[in-house]
């Protein structure tokens, strides 16, 4: 999927690790295990298929027509070259108290140049984007996982516990020569953007205008909007996390896994417009006498605002076009945090006496449950962790799913 010229890259890496305690001989009760770790690695990655030169689409029977091809609205480009990621990481394990507790921390530093992405170009030419070596994007993170048995009962009770965190910070360096920015969807005047010198995955569009305080300020019973394209959101996480617990006893094993997600904003238009067409809970709310939006007017002037009580009524329809996403961006945009019950099990095996002297050696039985749970979200009407929202936009989300599940697992 790359020119001859170009269609081989390069995957050097090198790593050293060293066992301190053993080195140093500092093997305590305390500080049982220490291991220090360093690598670097390079890697390529060649482009998607059909990305060299022009090829036809596609356009999938419908309703009995014949099929018909159309030129690709993306022009291939011939000299594409290899994306290349090169970074560094710095690790360490440490075991206390005869191994009972675990961690593990890493730090990563990464750079990946000469991204293959499709910019848009003017469609005065025919065409809506081209397939270049984009840019250089830098990605700096940290991961940890600790680890421990909690208990340890005489009778057969154990619970091992784990922790993880991880936290990313990434950086658009550069784009394409005579680019400064990256477009990679818009809708209603929003757009998700990749800037020179902002992070990756900025939402823009327009703003509320609030006082100092943070306050709504209204015109005329309806929210006013700062000029301008402003960053809105950003749909890149805060901070990752888990908590995975695990009880045994006897015959019994019990798992749960608790999935953390802090901040990643989604642009979900299919709420925003839900409340603009009456069918959401708040949109009932004062619909035959109307809405005073809550906030702030301004009896003063622009250059000296004295802000009272907004008292305005205005009629609920129109007010809740003002929160669709349509006038005001800023309304479309909701925070992605979740904490879910992502998985928990429970198993039992039978004892190891039925199968004495028999050609069977153990029976486990087990009963599986994923995505069981919302413990907490920040959304009202969607599951946060939308499926199409790779991008940080959603319209119309299919409900999520939990799923149970049943398993045997026999030996012989």
């Amino acid at each position: 999927t790359l020119p001859a010229a170009n269609n081989s890259f390069f995957y050097p890496s090198v790593s050293v690790s060293a066992v301190v305690t053993k080195m140093l001989k500092v093997q305590s009760n305390i500080l049982s295990f220490a291991k220090v770790r360093a690598s670097w690695a390079e890697v390529g990655n060649d482009a998607p298929p059909y990305s060299l030169q022009q090829v036809y689409n596609p356009s999938g029977l419908y309703n009995g027509s014949v099929p018909k091809f159309a030129e690709n609205k993306n022009i291939a480009n011939a000299d594409l070259k290899p994306e290349t990621t090169t970074g560094i990481e710095l690790g360490a394990e440490l075991k206390f108290l005869k191994g009972r507790i675990g961690l593990d921390v890493t730090y990563y530093d990464q750079s990946t140049k000469d991204q293959i992405l499709n910019v848009d170009i003017s469609r005065s030419t025919g065409y809506t984007s081209l397939t270049l070596n984009a840019g250089e994007i830098t990605n700096k993170g940290i991961e940890l996982m600790l680890m421990g048995t909690v208990l340890n009962m005489p009778f057969g009770l154990t619970w091992d516990l784990g922790l993880n965190f991880s936290r990313n910070r990434n950086e658009v360096v550069e784009l394409a020569e005579g680019l400064t920015a990256l477009t990679l969807w818009t809708e209603r005047g929003a757009s998700l953007e990749a800037r020179v010198g902002q992070p990756y995955g900025n939402i823009y569009g327009n703003q509320f205008n609030r006082t100092e305080d943070g306050q709504l300020i209204f015109t005329n019973g309806f929210p006013s909007n700062k000029p301008g394209q402003h960053i809105i959101g950003n749909i890149t996480h805060d901070w990752l996390g888990g908590i995975t617990n695990s009880f045994r006893y006897k015959g019994f094993n019990l798992n749960v896994l608790i999935d953390i997600k802090a901040g990643g904003d989604i642009y979900d238009m299919g709420t925003s417009l839900a409340r603009v067409t009456g069918v959401l809970e708040e949109s009932g709310l004062a619909r035959e006498e109307g809405t005073i939006g809550t906030g702030v007017k301004n009896t003063g002037t622009s250059d000296a605002p004295v802000y009272v009580a907004n008292d305005v009524v205005v009629p609920t329809r129109q007010f809740m076009g003002y929160y669709s996403g349509r006038q005001y961006h800023e309304a479309a945009v909701f925070d992605g945090s979740y904490v879910k019950l992502r998985e928990a099990s429970l198993s039992y095996t039978l004892p190891g006496r039925m199968f004495e002297d028999k050609f069977l050696k153990s029976v486990t039985l087990s009963v599986i449950g994923r995505n069981l749970a919302m413990l907490f979200k920040n959304t009202t009407h969607v599951d946060p962790e939308v499926s199409s929202a790779s991008l940080g936009y959603t319209y119309g989300q299919i409900p999520s799913t939990r799923s149970i599940g049943f398993n045997v697992n026999v030996k012989f």
